[in-house]
């Protein structure tokens, strides 16, 4: 599911209500994912990750990409 830094926290609670499911963030390199990450723990979201590296990371580490 997309949802933008720029919304994610405003859309969040009406996408993703239970606050102890897993969120997996990722963007092109890692860093706005990890300020997502951190704010929506602020909120209260148990078990966020941020994508290491991010997306451009993942592609090079020749992990599968299912399209």
């Amino acid at each position: 599911m997309h949802l933008g830094k720029g919304v994610i926290e405003r859309d969040i609670e009406t996408r993703i209500p239970d606050k102890s499911t897993r969120l997996v963030l990722y963007c092109g390199g890692g860093f706005r994912s990890a300020l997502s990450a951190d704010a929506l723990q602020q909120m209260g979201y148990a078990d966020v990750i941020s994508l290491d590296g991010g997306w451009r990371a993942y592609q090079q580490s020749g992990l599968p990409v299912e399209k």
